[in-house]
């Protein structure tokens, strides 16, 4: 009769049993194998501990759990899938360099022939500022930190580089973001301050 030891194995031995068949005995996994044949290998030296003496109803047995083992590990890999990814909140998109936005210019004034429109003018210290994403595009920073919105003379655009660039209508650079402005005409609005060459 083949040892103890021996029932631990897969493959058949010598010595006939009850059913005419050896001993059966599990071939240890030899080399790099796959979670699966592991697993298979488990399951049929388990079989064969449990009915050392009929190896085929054994052979029967495991190879239908070998059957379900890649479902199983086919339905572990699709049970989580990974969470989705969360975009990062996007900053305002920035006009292409190249683009210019149209400032706020006052609306035309009806003179009578001959007459011209005079500039009531103020001194005062201030910067310019600006943000493409503001409607007004441009402002001045007066001391103490006072915003003064403001107008402009028709054609005059605003460019984003990123930095404010003011333009006259011919195209040319007049103003950068942070040039200091001396001086600005009143306007009707008197949260509003018109800008005229020379500043």
């Amino acid at each position: 009769m083949a040892c103890a030891s021996c029932r631990d194995r897969l493959t058949t031995t010598g010595g006939a049993g009850r059913s005419g068949y050896g001993h059966a005995r599990a071939i240890p996994p030899t080399g790099r194998r796959s979670q699966v044949e592991m697993a298979a290998f488990a399951l049929i030296a388990a079989a064969a501990r449990r009915n050392p003496a009929r190896p085929a109803d054994v052979m029967r047995g495991a190879m239908r759990s070998i059957v379900l083992i890649p479902l199983l590990f086919a339905i572990s890999a699709c049970a989580a899938p990974p969470p989705p990814s969360v975009a990062p909140p996007s900053a305002p998109a920035r006009p292409p360099v190249s683009d210019t936005l149209a400032l706020p210019t006052d609306p035309p004034i009806e003179l009578p022939p001959g007459a011209v429109a005079a500039c009531g003018g103020i001194a005062l210290s201030a910067v310019l500022d600006g943000d493409v994403a503001d409607p007004r595009l441009a402002w001045l920073v007066a001391d103490p930190g006072r915003r003064v919105d403001l107008t402009w003379p028709p054609g005059y655009r605003a460019r984003f580089t990123p930095h404010l660039e003011v333009l006259d209508a011919r195209g040319v650079v007049v103003l950068k973001e942070g040039d200091p402005v001396s001086g600005a005409c009143v306007t009707p609005d008197p949260r509003v301050l018109h800008l005229e060459p020379p500043f």
